[in-house]
């Protein structure tokens, strides 16, 4: 196994874990960096995007609430039930921080519930994701804001002011890259 942090091959496994149900992973460590890693399936998270019954159907299940907050254009209303979580509280209040011309990126904008706020309230905001059925949904949610991470747009929209994560890092292939 080649590491995915430095690229070394010299990894020996060190067990298994199983992030996702029914899907275990061989854990490795590289002796090179010091990192611990586990291989990398791109379609996982197609996988459980597109399944309503996955573990991600809590994703579903926020953005769908956030479409009927969205919907009636209240974004107080929406910032409020987003604040549920620290990590969104985070987000929201560091941004507004910033310049609202600001141009903002989302990596990893799942089903669009985040940054549904930032588009009603008026930011120059778009999300990106590895999920072609989290992108569907966000998008007929939330209007044309969201695309593929691999879509040219995300390239063609730098430079941006604010790119921001919510616990992407596992899903990326290379995080060195």
């Amino acid at each position: 196994m080649i590491c995915r942090v430095c690229g070394s091959a010299r990894t020996k496994k060190a067990g298994t874990v199983e992030y996702y149900l029914e899907r275990p992973s061989e854990i490795y460590d590289c002796e090179e960096c010091g990192c611990r890693f586990t291989e990398h399936f791109d379609q996982t998270y197609e996988d459980y995007h597109a399944n309503a019954n996955s573990g991600y159907g809590v994703y579903r299940d926020l953005a769908d609430h956030m479409k009927e907050l969205f919907d009636r254009r209240d974004p107080a209303e929406l910032r409020k039930h987003l604040f549920f979580l620290t990590k969104y509280k985070f987000i929201i209040e560091a941004v507004e921080k910033c310049d609202k011309r600001a141009r903002i990126l989302e990596i990893g904008c799942s089903r669009g519930y985040l940054t549904s706020y930032f588009i009603l309230a008026g930011y120059d905001i778009i999300g990106a994701d590895v999920s072609r059925s989290a992108v569907a949904g966000a998008n007929a949610s939330f209007g044309p804001h969201f695309f593929e991470a691999s879509s040219p747009e995300v390239a063609n929209r730098a430079p941006y002011d604010i790119i921001y994560h919510t616990g992407t890092i596992g899903c990326v292939g290379i995080p060195s890259a």
